[in-house]
């Protein structure tokens, strides 16, 4: 990883509650705004539906922002815009 880049600053595993709420997660704990480009998330058009049993390769998805601290917000292919929540509930046991 560090040989692809060396600006590395954390790594998480998302697979107990994916993505979002592990970016959710960093950006609360840490007083960042992130924004992510959902065409950059890794994710094949056939396995979108079960994406969190399925591996991604690494790639950049997105950028911290200097605004709205704690939110993560999504910019999706159209040119829209959303705000990324941690789930709600109880989540999926960790299966490996």
């Amino acid at each position: 990883m560090l040989a692809a880049s060396r600006s590395i600053h954390a790594l998480r595993d998302p697979t107990r509650g994916g993505l979002s709420s592990t970016l959710v997660e960093i950006a609360s704990r840490q007083g960042l705004g992130m924004e992510i480009d959902e065409d950059a998330l890794p994710v094949r058009d056939a396995a979108r539906g079960a994406c969190e049993m399925l591996g991604r390769d690494a790639v950049r998805i997105g950028r911290v922002v200097t605004d709205k601290v704690g939110r993560v917000r999504l910019r999706t292919p159209i040119g829209g815009e959303r705000i990324l929540e941690l789930p709600f509930g109880e989540l999926l046991p960790h299966i490996c």
